[in-house]
């Protein structure tokens, strides 16, 4: 065994045999984490559960539908009036 990982000090075998971090720490592991959580995105509309959405590139959509962004946004104007 060599040094522990630097993120969860486990003193188990690395990734890369050489590396700084083991096998849950890797920069794969965290990109298939990031991956797992776009492909689970909800809808930012409170309320809505909805699955947002995404196409397997770039960024996961932020609202399930136009209409539920669109009412996201008449809801902040609405807001910023009051205020």
């Amino acid at each position: 065994m060599g040094r522990p990982c630097d993120v969860c000090e486990d003193a188990s075998d690395y990734a890369n045999g050489h590396g700084a971090w083991c096998e849950a720490h890797t920069a794969r592991s965290r990109h298939e984490d990031a991956e797992a959580a776009r492909w689970d995105a909800v809808c930012a509309l409170e309320g809505c559960e909805n699955n947002a959405g995404w196409d397997g590139m770039g960024r996961a959509r932020k609202y399930c539908s136009n209409a539920h962004s669109q009412k996201a946004y008449r809801l902040r104007k609405a807001a910023a009036i009051a205020n």
